[in-house]
């Protein structure tokens, strides 16, 4: 009787202990956030705006028809981000749930005073996920926000979804996340690079539904520039090509295609699909500088080639990756240079120099980015063209022989 009783007691005692159900929250009572937008005003006071998902606006249930907004974007101030957080209460009925959020938007003026206190925010927060998608923008961090984007209906997964796209198939924007910011600027030389985001054609906003009924839109949201962040400050800008030579130094492209001049003196009408890429960085010491081996690989189809050169030929082929060779080199010296007027190591040379340095590293660490001008770099860049494509010669050269 005494060990039914035990047996009573237990079952009784898990059963508590089983039912998680007291803190429970409904989804009705929260407001999922899918971007956030930091700014700063002249007194030093965050200005941060949420872009808040209407459920009603983009529900598929068979039937049901609105001409709602998919977005709400609203903003609070404070002197402190939290502080502006609190500040919802006071005119949201739900609560902010940021599990959801996609990305964080930071206007060049807030970049310019400092990302510091953002980086602190989703340090100390457990409810702020380090693998946000992270862009500045020249514009204000909420009208970034208000804008909507085509053939999507969340503009904060629309972008997130934008930049994967970019880094897996251009090339020439990174997608950077919160945890990579911190790792990079926590890091041996304190810099790294944050693509920014624009708006782009005729008109200065699209953030109205009206706009959806046109088969084209005369303004658009885009990637624009690569922002260069020392420290945690903003400290100037790379364009596409030059943040593409930085990608190809940092080892960070994947796929891209590759517009190249198949002669010198013609212009960059042939491409190469690039399929495979690797770059390798090895630091070597001479005297009290550094010269820095490159050794990228390249491997792709041919896509386009403009010249008259027969493709069956072997020498045709040496003589395509030569000039596709002398390409990458030059984005690569590009980017290089555009760093070193920058002063800011966004793609690793330094970890490199204290990886295989560490004694000289550390006379070397605080004043990096400040010598980089002294900084050397070889290429050695070697193509591989794997197809030539489904035609052996051009076009224009199969109509010379025609007599076309």
């Amino acid at each position: 009787m005494r060990k039914r009783w035990v047996q009573i007691v237990l079952a009784i005692a898990i059963l508590i202990v089983q039912s998680g159900c007291w803190n429970r929250v409904e989804l009705n009572e929260l407001s999922i956030i899918s971007a956030t937008g930091i700014d700063i005003d002249d007194k030093g006071r965050w200005r941060l705006s949420f872009q808040l998902v209407i459920p009603q606006a983009i529900s598929s249930t068979t039937g049901v028809s609105t001409n709602a907004a998919p977005v709400y974007v609203f903003s609070t101030e404070d002197e402190s981000m939290r502080g502006a957080v609190r500040k919802s209460s006071l005119e949201l009925s739900r609560k902010l749930y940021f599990s959801h959020n996609q990305m964080v938007v930071i206007s060049e003026k807030a970049a310019r005073y400092g990302i510091g206190t953002l980086m602190e925010a989703y340090m100390r927060n457990a409810d702020a996920r380090e693998t946000v998608a992270v862009f500045l923008t020249r514009e204000s961090a909420r009208n970034t926000l208000e804008q909507l984007v085509s053939m999507e209906k969340i503009p904060g997964a629309a972008i997130q979804h934008m930049i994967q796209n970019e880094a897996a198939n251009g090339g020439s924007f990174p997608q950077t996340s919160v945890f990579r910011v911190q790792q990079e600027l926590l890091g041996g030389t304190h810099a790294t690079g944050i693509p920014s985001l624009m708006l782009a054609g005729k008109g200065s906003s699209f953030d109205s539904l009206n706009l959806m009924q046109k088969t084209h839109s005369d303004i658009k949201i885009k990637l624009g520039r690569l922002g260069i962040i020392k420290g945690d400050k903003l400290v100037g800008w790379l364009d596409a090509e030059e943040s593409m030579g930085a990608m190809w130094l940092a080892n960070r492209i994947q796929r891209t295609v590759l517009p190249f001049p198949c002669a010198p003196s013609r212009k960059k009408d042939s491409s190469l699909r690039i399929i495979d890429t690797d770059t390798h960085v090895k630091p070597v010491r001479k005297g009290n500088r550094f010269v820095m081996d490159v050794h990228t690989k390249v491997s792709g189809t041919l896509y386009e080639y403009s010249c008259d050169d027969d493709m069956t030929k072997p020498a045709t082929i040496v003589k395509v990756q030569q000039a596709i060779a002398e390409e990458v080199k030059r984005v690569m010296q590009t980017g290089w240079k555009s760093l070193q007027r920058q002063q800011a190591d966004i793609v690793g040379f330094g970890g490199a120099v204290h990886e295989k340095f560490p004694k000289q590293w550390r006379s070397l660490a605080a004043n990096w980015n400040e010598q980089l001008d002294q900084v050397e770099v070889n290429y050695d860049v070697k193509v591989s063209v794997e197809q030539t494509g489904m035609s052996s010669n051009s076009f224009h050269s199969k109509q010379d022989k025609q007599g076309g």
